[in-house]
């Protein structure tokens, strides 16, 4: 059998092919349409499964972060009544809000905006002496932590004792001339 072109052509022109010619490019052209629909509920239904996730690890997120900071209100309620507490006094009570807290890396106290009481002591060394009024890097976040009264969330920093973090800086004053002790601590340090 050979191929005729000719003839295929007669052949539609026959009206009683039109129907069934019509139909089958019908058909076609709702195949493809449903396959693109189907398409785009496909990615439709991702990217809601995955903004679900990414709200369950905010959530998470938010919450250790909330509990982090409250327990550290604690401590920053103990120097304001203690201003001149000293590092051992410092390390008892840090080691309580750190012991069972796997995100709160290290704590600091920075009177007069110069870092020193910081717990645990080891491992953190660089960042003892640390004048926060001299360090480019840091400086804008512990000024507004001091300036504004409220606590800032800075980040992520290069951390003087190495690795990166977010650090919250709470500031407390103490007495009429309201002398400053800049307290904090890094979050979610991606050091170990």
């Amino acid at each position: 059998m050979r191929f005729r072109p000719k003839a295929w052509i007669q052949a539609l022109n026959n009206r009683t092919y039109l129907p069934t010619l019509v139909a089958l490019v019908v058909i076609i052209a709702a195949g493809i349409s449903a396959e693109s629909q189907n398409d785009t509920i496909y990615e439709q239904k991702l990217r809601a499964d995955v903004q679900y996730e990414a709200g369950l690890i905010r959530a998470r997120i938010e919450g250790n972060l909330a509990a982090d900071i409250q327990l550290v209100r604690g401590l920053q309620a103990v120097l304001s009544t203690e201003p001149d507490m000293t590092q051992r006094r410092f390390a008892q009570l840090a080691d309580h809000l750190l012991g069972a807290e796997d995100s709160l890396r290290n704590i600091a106290a920075a009177p007069d905006l110069v870092i020193k009481l910081m717990y645990p002591i080891e491992g953190n060394e660089a960042a003892i002496g640390l004048d926060y009024r001299k360090n480019d890097a840091q400086r804008a976040a512990a000024l507004l932590a001091r300036d504004s009264g409220d606590l800032v969330l800075a980040g992520p920093v290069d951390l003087l004792q190495g690795g990166r973090g977010m650090i919250a800086r709470f500031p407390i004053f103490i007495g009429p001339q309201g002398s400053e002790i800049l307290l904090g601590h890094p979050l979610l340090s991606d050091r170990h």
